[in-house]
């Protein structure tokens, strides 16, 4: 249940109580993670309780991540635990240890390798993954930072979520290709996942470029390219 733990605790959204009902306070993304972990028996209120949160790291966009402090669980003294959620490429180069079957392992090339593939096997779905990890410290850390998690995290695992498009959005595609207008599809996503919504929205096959490649390429390349970009 760690992996559901996390999702509650660093997550910045909430879920509001009406009768049998329930309203998400937030983002979308950190709703689902809610859910999952309250159809498991984890309330987010009861945890908070638990491990009050002592510090955070909002999500930044050139970070891709986010990360919040907390009392340790069960924890005595001085003890906290830092938990993580974010780009699996991004958590990923942070880990320096994978939890197998509840013990932390030292991350090796053919572990990181494994779980790039299980990452992109869940995109190539158009599912949106996210990895889970934590870091445990004592004593606890005045303050929180970036620099306190490189490479002394330990992997949980991934978590997929499904985000389909409108129902609208095929139709609107198709509409624009007779029209003989180019649609380009801009996401946050990972480019595998973008990939295979675009693939479901009926978007021609062209070249799917990332946030980063884009930066680097210089004004005439890009000029170039253009045409070819779809994603």
């Amino acid at each position: 249940l760690l992996a559901l733990r996390i999702s509650a605790l660093c997550n910045d959204s909430a879920l509001k109580s009406d009768g049998d009902k329930y309203q998400l306070l937030g983002d979308p993304t950190e709703g689902a993670l809610l859910v999952a972990a309250l159809k498991a028996g984890l309330d987010q209120r009861a945890l908070h309780e638990e491990q009050p949160r002592l510090a955070e790291l909002p999500f930044l966009s050139e970070k891709r991540y986010m990360a919040t402090l907390h009392r340790a669980h069960n924890g005595k003294d001085r003890k906290a635990v830092v938990y993580v959620k974010g780009a699996v490429d991004r958590v990923l180069a942070m880990c320096g240890k994978v939890l197998e079957n509840g013990i932390p392992r030292e991350m090796t090339p053919e572990k990181m390798a494994h779980i790039e593939n299980k990452n992109l096997e869940m995109a190539s779905r158009a599912l949106r993954v996210m990895a889970l990890a934590y870091a445990e410290c004592s004593p606890t850390p005045e303050q929180l930072s970036h620099e306190h998690l490189d490479g002394s995290l330990t992997l949980v695992g991934l978590v997929g979520m499904i985000d389909p498009p409108r129902q609208e959005a095929g139709q609107a595609v198709a509409d624009c290709k007779r029209a003989g207008i180019k649609v380009v599809m801009i996401t946050g996503d990972q480019k595998a996942t973008a990939v295979a919504i675009a693939e479901e929205l009926g978007l021609p096959a062209g070249r799917a470029v990332t946030g980063l490649e884009l930066e680097k390429m210089s004004d005439e390349k890009l000029s170039v390219e253009i045409e070819k970009i779809s994603v």
